[in-house]
């Protein structure tokens, strides 16, 4: 135990150290959580160690990618809070409108996209497109693993797969409509 707390003195310290250096505002606002985070991570990977006296150096490796991670998650988060917010405004001002989607850099309404739905739906194989519809319907991916004797991992990879196809075929659809080749 007590090696146990000798690992979490020095991740802490090191890792407190290294955060310092940095003088940006974020980092200084956030100082006490990135140390702790960083603290225990390297606390948790010091149980594997086999030099220990390049602790330092690992923790300075874990605060470095936890501080990195942390500033482009919430950057990530204030970008798409913001897309919301004027989403959302759209939506209110074109209540009345029907609903578009951006589809091959054109904003297209819903009528116009179902033929091309149908068709690329019909392209997939019928596993496909059940494991589509029931998804969309709300049924979780465990759950339909279950249902068709998968596991879960190959359900989640089938659902990606025939949604990119779908998705591809639609674009296609939408290009050749609109003559956007010719802008590429």
């Amino acid at each position: 135990m007590e090696d146990s707390d000798v690992v979490w003195g020095g991740a802490l310290r090191d890792a407190g150290g290294w955060l310092r250096r940095c003088r940006d505002d974020w980092t200084q606002r956030n100082l006490d959580d990135l140390t702790q985070e960083a603290a225990i991570a390297a606390w948790r990977w010091g149980s594997r160690m086999r030099h220990r006296e390049r602790l330092w150096a690992a923790v300075q490796t874990i605060a470095r990618r936890l501080r990195s991670r942390s500033r482009r998650r919430q950057e990530r988060s204030v970008v798409v809070c913001a897309q919301a917010a004027v989403d959302a405004a759209v939506c209110e001002a074109r209540a009345d409108a029907p609903p578009l989607f951006a589809v091959a850099d054109r904003a297209l309404a819903a009528e116009a996209l179902r033929p091309w739905l149908r068709t690329a739906l019909r392209a997939l194989s019928p596993l496909d497109q059940q494991l589509l519809r029931a998804f969309y319907d709300g049924v979780g991916c465990a759950e339909l693993a279950v249902r068709h004797s998968r596991t879960e991992s190959c359900v989640k990879t089938r659902l990606h797969r025939a949604r990119r196809r779908v998705q591809h075929h639609v674009e296609a659809c939408a290009r050749a409509a609109g003559g956007l080749d010719d802008q590429k």
